[in-house]
């Protein structure tokens, strides 16, 4: 696990501990006019109040350098101050200002992983702003107020990610908003690529984009979580029917080498390019992105401290990449999902309901079963995109509504056990996605097998 202490610079935000606060190390060059007799004060004050956070303490001298370690309590933005006096006697708060280190901050920080929709695509017009106390350590190892793109690749020191087209990513909604919920510094740190798949990522295998995410972590420090959105490359014959194992593998080694991290999934939205004539080959095309989608369900019901979101009822700006509109509303939605499960405050927080299991009803019915916390609703019965699959093939349901934490479902025609039942699954899904009162929509789920009454 990186444990490790972080020169700080202007914008930097250092990753909070268990005790609430963090060990910051400050360096600098000392002017040839400062003599040997001379003190060099170091003191770190709030930027809004000038409130003393760190009282005036000497530094460390080393020849023609000075520098200082810190233990910082969470919050800021701060501002970091040294200053000369002629003894150490003097009055520090008399003496010249010689070094400065401005905004920055002790709060949680957030490495952006995966694909195109991570790094952000969203093309449409959206009010998604900077806000000072929501960082970015961009990829020119330099750490600033986070804006759109945050992807940039000017002056790039990670080729591995290196890419032009991105515009708006939901890393700054979900930022922005936790920032504004939790009061606290928030900091992102840019490693995504479009069109990346999960071996770019798995330190098992090819591993280039999980190398240059690695090569950031002594600059920046420890981190509270990943956010990744990724598996679009992956819905294939080949790596679809491998996905849950692989992923489940990856964050294995990463926690092995970064700590218990947090992770927050999105769940894949559509891919409205499945346009092949031939509907066979677009039906395999269908099961692979299902498959997918279920390893991702799968893998937040059966991993620790990892969760999802969905984003499969929001608008896309092309035939893939997620509309600017849609990252506003998938930040929030990762954010509410992080305040609800990593910070503990379900009052600020909100989650989407997840199919856990199915239950046959008789030959033409069945129920979909959600945790007890969730009261689903449908509209107007409908049942787009919910199919029952048995030894006979795909099924169309007909009719659906909503039952507490569960959805009764109604098929075109009789079915007969083993049968499973798919959700959502196709790679173009319909407009109307059953949701929870709170608004959040049904994850999505493939291949779930339907159980017999007891």
């Amino acid at each position: 696990m990186v444990n490790q202490i972080v020169k700080v610079t202007d914008y930097a935000i250092v990753q909070r501990d268990e005790n609430n606060e963090a060990k910051a190390y400050f360096s600098g060059k000392i002017p040839s006019w400062v003599s040997e007799e001379n003190a060099l004060w170091a003191r770190v004050y709030t930027e809004d109040e000038n409130l003393e956070i760190i009282a005036p303490i000497l530094c460390n001298r080393k020849e023609s350098e000075w520098d200082i370690e810190l233990t910082l309590p969470a919050g800021g933005l701060y501002t970091f101050e040294v200053r000369v006096t002629g003894t150490v006697k003097d009055d520090p708060n008399d003496g010249g200002r010689i070094a400065i280190v401005r905004h920055f901050g002790v709060g949680d920080l957030y490495i952006m992983t995966g694909q195109s929709n991570m790094a952000g695509y969203g093309r449409d017009a959206v009010s998604d702003p900077a806000t000072i106390g929501v960082h970015l350590f961009k990829n020119n190892g330099k750490w600033d107020i986070a804006s759109h793109p945050l992807n940039d690749s000017i002056d790039t020191l990670y080729p591995e990610n290196r890419e032009d087209g991105n515009v708006t990513s939901p890393a700054l909604s979900f930022a922005r908003y936790l920032k504004d919920k939790l009061n606290l510094p928030i900091g992102l740190i840019a490693a995504s690529l479009g069109g990346s798949p999960l071996r770019a990522w798995h330190p098992e295998e090819e591993a280039s984009l999980y190398r240059g995410m690695m090569r950031r972590i002594p600059t920046v420090g420890n981190v509270k979580g990943i956010l990744w959105y990724q598996g679009c490359s992956d819905a294939n014959e080949q790596d679809s029917v491998t996905y849950y194992d692989r992923f489940k593998r990856m964050i294995e080694l990463y926690r092995a080498e970064l700590g218990n991290i947090e992770v927050i999934t999105v769940q894949l939205n559509r891919w409205a390019g499945n346009r092949n004539p031939d509907e066979n080959e677009r039906l395999k095309t269908d099961r692979y992105w299902g498959t997918v989608r279920d390893a991702q369900r799968r893998l937040a019901l059966d991993m620790e401290k990892v969760y999802i979101v969905p984003c499969h009822d929001l608008p896309l700006s092309d035939g893939i990449h997620n509309a600017s509109s849609a990252n506003l509303i998938m930040g929030q939605r990762m954010a509410m999902a992080a305040l609800k499960y990593i910070y503990k405050m379900p009052h600020l927080g909100q989650s989407a309901p997840i199919p856990r299991s199915a239950s046959f009803d008789d030959e033409t019915h069945l129920f979909i079963n959600c945790d007890k916390e969730f009261r689903i609703y449908t509209l107007d019965s409908r049942a787009d995109g919910i199919h029952v699959e048995d030894e006979t093939g795909l099924i169309p349901c007909k009719n659906s509504w909503g039952h507490g934490d569960r959805i009764y479902i109604e098929t075109e025609r009789p079915y007969k056990l083993p049968a499973k039942v798919h959700v959502y699954w196709q790679a173009e899904i319909p407009s109307f996605i059953t949701r929870d009162r709170t608004g959040q929509p049904l994850l999505a789920c493939y291949g779930m097998e339907i159980e017999k009454k007891n």
